[in-house]
């Protein structure tokens, strides 16, 4: 064994393995918590990304029903016009029938 001032003297190998083996395993273990980092921030985008289809289903599911309603809001006032149209000119056509046997 040697120790940091043997090492920095002599520069015996067992050192040289052993600093070489810690720089390894200290670059494995950063790779694999930056790996992790990694995939915990790919599953956060992937949740946004979810999320964010979700809001823009609910939100054109939301316009088309206001649409809808607002159509048939529409028709509903379009019949009931038709209909005192219709029973104007039916009035008018029965006061046309009552002058001319008069």
């Amino acid at each position: 064994m040697c120790n940091q001032q043997q090492y920095d003297q002599q520069g015996c190998r067992q050192c040289n393995q052993r600093r070489q083996q810690k720089e390894q395993a200290a670059a494995a273990a950063a790779a694999a918590v930056a790996k992790k980092k990694q995939q915990q921030q790919l599953v956060e985008a992937s949740a946004v990304a979810v999320a964010a289809v979700a809001a823009a289903k609910f939100f054109h599911f939301a316009f088309a029903c206001i649409f809808l309603w607002v159509c048939w809001i529409l028709h509903q006032r379009r019949q009931r016009q038709q209909q005192k149209e219709s029973a104007a000119a039916v009035a008018l056509a029965a006061k046309k029938q009552e002058e001319e046997k008069a």
